[in-house]
């Protein structure tokens, strides 16, 4: 089969190699969380051995999360999934961070519960899961804060990777709120009204405050192996009250296997997304054998 060792072989070149057995696969699948349906598809990586999984949880307006990504790390090897948390694009709920918390909680139990060999594909394909090695991955609030609030909650969860999260101790401030508020009404446009982040930000508890308080977490997050990613020109996560504060926060708990990486980009890394591919990967095999 094709295994490369390269990074560059899995970003500029096609598999020499389609196993027919176990070819790489893309299956739409849903699991279930508090009731509903959640859906979004299974990247599933070629090769008859267990692999790992990358899950991508959507950044809270919806869209494109650093999907391009995706394809690069499947052909390294590693499974990867991106699910449409409750409310994102449907009418039935209201999303807000929480519920997509609790919706990636609920994914996790699925995932592991794909490494029963008795589970398979609606394709008829095993999952070929190893349920050890999951790596929880997002953009902003609605990816990269939920991933590390998520693997902070959970003792079977070892690897996330945040790039570009909020810090709600800076961001729920009037004076940042009030500076934003042009970006928040055309981002509710943008939704269709679905998300009204000025509304929400008015109305977090202190519960929701320290569930996603990434700072306050980073006690809790310092055994685990993390990966910190900003970016220069980021105007919706300024490096210097978003990440720069959580960095340090983490550095302070003694985190002992923790990245940071600042790229000159901007906050969708538009202009770096092989540099990303190419550090994710990296990271990946390097902290946890993915």
């Amino acid at each position: 089969m094709f295994n490369p060792t390269s990074i560059e072989d899995v970003i500029t070149r096609d598999p020499a190699f389609m196993d027919p057995e176990f070819p790489p696969t893309i299956t739409p699948f849903y699991f279930e969380s508090s009731g509903s349906r959640v859906f979004g598809d299974f990247y599933l990586a070629q090769g008859s051995e267990t692999k790992g999984v990358v899950i991508v949880s959507t950044q809270m307006f919806g869209g494109e999360s650093l999907d391009s990504v995706i394809h690069p790390i499947m052909m390294s090897g590693m499974h990867v999934i991106k699910y449409h948390p409750r409310g994102m694009w449907d009418n039935k709920h209201k999303y807000s961070k929480g519920s997509a918390a609790d919706d990636l909680n609920s994914l996790v139990e699925f995932v592991r519960s794909c490494s029963a060999p008795q589970r398979k594909t609606p394709g008829g394909l095993t999952y070929r899961v190893d349920p050890d090695r999951i790596a929880l991955f997002g953009l902003s609030g609605g990816g990269g804060a939920v991933s590390y609030a998520v693997c902070a909650e959970r003792d079977d969860i070892n690897y996330a990777i945040a790039v570009a999260p909020g810090n709600m101790q800076h961001q729920l401030t009037p004076e940042w709120r009030e500076k934003n508020k042009a970006f928040y009404q055309a981002a509710k446009e943008m939704t269709g009204g679905r998300i009204d982040l000025e509304s929400s930000l008015g109305q977090v508890t202190q519960a929701e405050m320290d569930r996603f308080d990434l700072i306050k977490l980073a006690p809790k997050l310092a055994s685990k192996h993390l990966l910190l990613i900003g970016a220069s020109h980021d105007t919706v996560s300024p490096v210097e009250v978003c990440h720069k504060p959580i960095a340090r926060a983490l550095q302070a708990a003694k985190a002992s296997h923790f990245t940071e990486v600042i790229f000159e980009s901007n906050h969708r890394l538009l202009t770096k997304r092989i540099a990303l591919a190419r550090l994710l990967i990296s990271w990946l095999r390097s902290e946890g054998g993915f």
